[in-house]
């Protein structure tokens, strides 16, 4: 039989092809690996408080923001006027607050846009005080301590709410540092009442029980609950602001379309009697746009503010200036009604 054997020169010929097959191996790992890292969802901080904070809390708990390509971070508050500051000071991306507070902030800055209203109500303050410091009536809050978030929505509407039944904000004493727990404050008497969200002022009904009074004025004002982010990361970060705006619109759909579990997720999220949750969801429209009203309602507060002195400037901004179209106009065209 003829020997078999391989020569020196063709066995360093398929050493070769072995190396360069194991490299190229080795080339598709890496560029797989690669590929991975660049897939991986995105890092953003939301900041919340309040009501205005619902559908993101949603969106988070429900997964949403996860399968838009994010990796979502919730920076939680007591209240979304403080959630907006901390927007400012680099504790997040984005923030989700009422009206009010961009109004006053719009006389400081101009560096921060909206991005979309995600709520609106006419009937979602509430103001609660202690049957015990001699409220009754609306008219029983002449001479109280009213705790409230100054520069807020709800302050906005106390005041409303105070000019409504024949008082005014020099007819109370208007407490606005901070309480940290409104509960112990109403309950030990520092403060008579308390204007905040329905979602605020969960925790101090239950403390103060059959002690409670809480009064509300539907129709007395709109209330909007909208996101916004600095100008310098919606320009850096246009790919991040589309995707968290359309897992809002999918969260606000769920909240449109399985009510029940929306309900039973938010009340378990923020520890509210599913109940009174119920409630709390009813008394909002979730609908993710941007409407010309809220440019009017911006103005109409700016003009409160201007008024009553809560600023020293006397002209009121260009609101169409701290809004952001196209990212919304982009996912949801017919969503944008605001003429700009």
């Amino acid at each position: 039989m003829a020997a078999h054997y391989i020569s020196k020169k063709a066995f360093l010929g398929m050493a070769m092809v072995f190396i360069v097959a194991i490299a190229s191996l080795a080339g598709c790992k890496s560029k797989t690996t690669e590929g991975e890292r660049t897939t991986q969802n995105e890092k953003i901080a939301i900041c919340i408080g309040g009501a205005p904070g619902i559908p993101v809390l949603l969106a988070h708990e429900q997964g949403i923001f996860s399968k838009e390509g994010l990796d979502v971070t919730l920076k939680k508050y007591s209240a979304a006027p403080s959630a907006f500051e901390g927007l400012f000071a680099g504790a997040c991306d984005m923030a989700a607050v009422g009206e009010t507070p961009v109004v006053m902030k719009s006389f400081e800055r101009r560096d921060f846009s909206v991005l979309a209203t995600l709520a609106t109500s006419d009937d979602a303050t509430r103001i609660i005080a202690n049957k015990e410091r001699g409220v009754q009536r609306p008219e029983d809050l002449k001479g109280k301590r009213i705790f409230v978030h100054k520069g807020s929505t709800n302050h906005f509407f106390l005041e409303l709410f105070l000019q409504k039944n024949g008082l005014s904000a020099k007819a109370v004493t208007l407490i606005f540092k901070d309480e940290e727990d409104v509960s112990e404050a109403l309950t030990k008497g520092r403060i008579d009442a308390f204007a905040g969200s329905q979602v605020l002022i969960n925790e101090p009904r239950k403390a103060l029980g059959d002690k409670a009074v809480v009064f509300s004025s539907p129709g007395l004002c709109l209330i909007t609950a909208n996101l916004l982010a600095m100008n310098s990361f919606i320009r850096e970060k246009p790919h991040a602001v589309k995707s968290v705006l359309s897992a809002l619109l999918k969260a606000d759909e769920f909240i449109e379309k399985e009510r029940p579990q929306a309900t039973k997720t938010v009340s378990l999220a923020l520890n509210i009697n599913a109940g009174d949750m119920a409630g709390i969801l009813d008394s909002y429209r979730w609908n993710v746009v941007l409407a010309q009203r809220l440019l009017l309602s911006f103005e109409h507060e700016a003009q409160w503010a201007i008024k009553t002195g809560q600023t020293k400037k006397s002209e009121m901004p260009n609101y169409l200036d701290f809004v952001h179209v196209d990212a919304l106009r982009t996912l949801k065209p017919e969503a944008v009604t605001l003429i700009k």
